[in-house]
């Protein structure tokens, strides 16, 4: 009987004798069956492996992503605001992943209710319509409590349109952090 073969994209250090171990240089995922029996791979929602029709046996461990700097380029104004600018983009991403953009359309006569439901960034932004009577409401919510706003929102509104944002930069926080 063989060992079994195990490709990882990580140096490995030693023999391991329970296990033939190989480094991969991309495509891991796509190594088994030919070439491996088992892979260790960094994967963020799992669909290229379940593509592969792979089956994750245990989770290694939990990563994070970090933005890491030097004291001294931090000393320097010019670097210290381009690391900002470059760590308020970062953060804009990920916030994103976690909200959604809607806009609607709302008669006056519910625009009160509406507001008392509607959680925004700040506030939401309304504007008048041409139609007398008529409001436009835009606002950024949490994914999370999107389906608790729909029988509002149902209700209510009328026409809405939900995006999904491409960043969403905490400039407050980021702009206090910066000081």
């Amino acid at each position: 009987r063989l060992e079994p073969k195990v490709v990882t994209p990580w140096w490995t250090k030693g023999k391991n004798s329970k296990a033939v171990i190989y480094l991969s240089f991309g495509a891991t995922e796509a190594k088994p069956p030919e070439d491996a029996d088992a892979i260790v791979e960094v994967t963020e929602t799992g669909s290229s492996l379940e593509q592969n029709n792979l089956k994750v046996m245990d989770e290694i461990t939990v990563s994070s992503a970090r933005l890491v700097t030097n004291s001294q380029a931090l000393d320097d104004p010019w670097k210290r605001e381009k690391i900002i600018d470059l760590m308020a983009g970062l953060k804009g991403v990920v916030e994103a992943r976690k909200k959604v953009h809607i806009f609607l359309n709302v008669r006056e006569k519910d625009l009160q209710k509406l507001l008392k439901s509607l959680p925004a960034l700040k506030k939401p932004t309304i504007s008048p319509l041409s139609e007398k009577g008529w409001f436009a409401v835009n606002t950024v919510v949490s994914k999370s409590e999107m389906l608790g706003l729909l029988p509002t929102l149902r209700r209510v509104a009328q026409g809405l349109v939900v995006h999904a944002p491409e960043q969403v930069l905490p400039l407050d926080e980021i702009n206090k952090g910066s000081g």
